[in-house]
């Protein structure tokens, strides 16, 4: 039980920096935040692997691609498909983002966000 705990926290980390670099590429980062409601937690934890999948998706494609410019195509097409994801759970690209980085930032929001994705 710890270990995948730990393999779950590894994993959103790793999400973590490539989100904010997909969304907002040459942005500062966002400003740590933490759900305001379960409500919000079960919607952000719907999204985030929601983002997952296209994430992994977009990185099978990518290695599998022949050409720079179709490694482009994936990137940009990935990168609509999770903005979409994010805001079909009712967020905006930066509160996601602020989500994002709040699970670095706040240990008790990792350990809510670890057990809610358990479930």
């Amino acid at each position: 039980m710890v270990h995948r705990k730990s393999v779950i926290l590894a994993a959103a980390t790793f999400g973590v920096a490539l989100l904010l670099l997909l969304f907002a590429p040459g942005v500062p980062a966002q400003q740590p935040a933490t759900p305001e409601n379960q409500e919000e937690m079960s919607a952000f934890v719907s999204a985030f692997e929601d983002v997952q999948v296209i994430q992994n998706q977009a990185q099978a494609e990518i290695a599998a691609a022949e050409t720079a410019e179709a490694q482009q195509e994936v990137q940009v097409s990935a990168t609509e498909e999770m903005v979409d994801a994010v805001e079909a759970q009712g967020f905006t690209v930066d509160r996601f983002n602020a989500l994002v980085a709040g699970l670095q930032a706040d240990e008790d929001f990792r350990a809510r966000f670890a057990a809610e994705l358990q479930q």
